[in-house]
């Protein structure tokens, strides 16, 4: 992204003059007396028409000329200064161009007031009283942007032809990079990115906090969970939510990611093992001995739930409230399996089952479940079947049942597996006549 200049350096380098007035460096703070009236009421009566001609939304509360270059052999005005103060929204210095009559200058006072790069003070300076305090235009520009941060500090970075960039810090010793329209305003887009986002000496980056301890904040927002002594820390990558997302190191070798919400507040913790919305994973800690770890783990749980699975991989899906689902693949057979845990235990529903339970396995073909599916329809204890699985078809639910219909091969006609949700044991085994919802092509045994 280039940033562009806006000018003012320009005309600072060539000087500012107004007829029969000195251009005074910027006081430290308004003084009574310090604009002259001539100049005051000059400001007053063309600003409005300029604001106007510039399309800027500001309603004028004051105004002032602050001055204007001439040319040396005509003395004709080339171009005009002023400061306007608006109501309820940021200060801003007009300039119009003799060469560009149609086209105003719009620049807000943080810009104006930057040091000249001698580090003078700026003679385009805003010192209207209603100037005088810019930040809590600055704080409604934080507010816009979705971010609860008390601005102590801010720092006019400068724009480009359709964003004015500044930095600003904040009380809890957060930063961000202000992303608003060019002027700023409150009531246009704003964006808000974390500092931690840029790196130092690039176009845009941050000098008004210290990048060590926003890093600290991944701390605050785990606060010992897990068991958890951070012992290093990183920015990962911030979201279009709004939300930040930290990796942390532990001193018992376990890692995790931490979601920070737009807002402020701790969001999500990962355990590193199982963070797949990291590009390239976590860095800071040994993933691969986690992940060996997590492995055996689940294949003792499988165990214990009737299903001997040696895992060689695993994959963690979404589940709500203290439920775990995850996908096993098995090194020491074909099919794998969906397992739901929760307090109680384990439940293993093989890859045809799990889809009335809303999750499909992606490590094995469904096909390797159709074996299972046999036997166990053979040894259904009602009544033995006598149907060689060889297609899947429709698979339905309610709020107690679920429903897995099933081809018997070619000219066998099709069944209907019946299992209560929250258990993978079948209870009924029903013909394609008694529901509503079956699609393989024949019915009836």
């Amino acid at each position: 992204m280039r940033l562009i200049g806006i000018g003012l350096a320009v005309a600072l380098a060539i000087g500012v003059s107004a007829p029969n007035v000195a251009m005074a460096a910027k006081p430290k703070a308004p003084v009574a007396g310090a604009i002259d009236p001539a100049m005051h009421k000059k400001g007053q009566d063309d600003v409005p028409a300029l604001l106007l001609k510039a399309g800027v939304s500001c309603t004028m509360a004051d105004a002032r000329m602050i001055g204007n270059e001439a040319d040396k052999k005509t003395k004709a005005v080339i171009k005009a200064y002023y400061e306007v103060a608006c109501q309820n929204a940021m200060g801003l210095v007009l300039v119009t161009d003799a060469a560009t009559p149609d086209k105003i200058g719009v620049f807000p006072c943080l810009e104006a007031n930057k040091p000249a790069a001698d580090g003078k003070p700026s003679q385009l300076a805003c010192i209207l009283p209603g100037n005088a305090d810019q930040m809590p235009y600055v704080q409604a520009l934080a507010q816009k942007g979705g971010m609860a941060c008390p601005v102590t500090k801010v720092r006019y970075i400068g724009a480009n032809a359709s964003n004015s960039f500044m930095e600003v810090a904040c009380a809890d010793g957060a930063g961000y990079i202000l992303a608003a329209s060019v002027p700023p305003d409150a009531a246009k887009p704003v964006k808000m990115n974390t500092c931690l986002a840029y790196e130092p000496g690039g176009n845009l980056f941050c000098e008004l906090t210290d990048r060590a301890s926003q890093l600290g904040v991944a701390d605050k927002l785990l606060n010992g969970a897990n068991g958890c002594t951070v012992t290093d820390r990183r920015y990962v990558l911030s979201a279009t939510d709004g939300s930040t997302y930290f990796e942390v190191a532990c001193a018992n070798k376990k890692g995790y990611v931490i979601q920070e919400t737009q807002a402020g507040a701790a969001g999500k913790i990962v355990d590193c093992v199982e963070a797949t919305m990291i590009p390239g994973g976590c860095t800071l800690t040994d993933t691969v001995a986690a992940k060996t770890e997590k492995a055996s783990f689940y294949s003792t749980l499988a165990v214990k739930a009737g299903f001997k699975c040696n895992v060689s991989q695993y994959g963690i899906l979404p589940s709500s409230g203290a439920t775990e689902v995850v996908e096993l693949q098995c090194s020491d057979r074909q099919d794998g399996a969906i397992m739901i845990s929760d307090r109680n235990g384990s439940k293993i529903y093989n890859c045809a089952l799990s889809l009335a339970e809303g999750y499909r396995c992606t490590f094995t073909k469904i096909e390797t479940a159709y074996p299972g599916l046999t036997a166990l329809l053979k040894n259904f204890p009602a009544k033995s079947y006598n149907c060689n699985v060889d297609k899947v078809g429709a698979t339905l639910r309610s709020e107690t049942d679920r429903f897995v219909e099933v081809s018997c091969g070619a000219g066998e006609g099709t069944l209907v597996i019946n299992f209560k949700a929250g258990s993978p044991t079948p209870t009924a085994i029903l013909g394609c006549g008694e529901i509503k919802g079956c699609i393989l092509p024949k019915t009836g045994v």
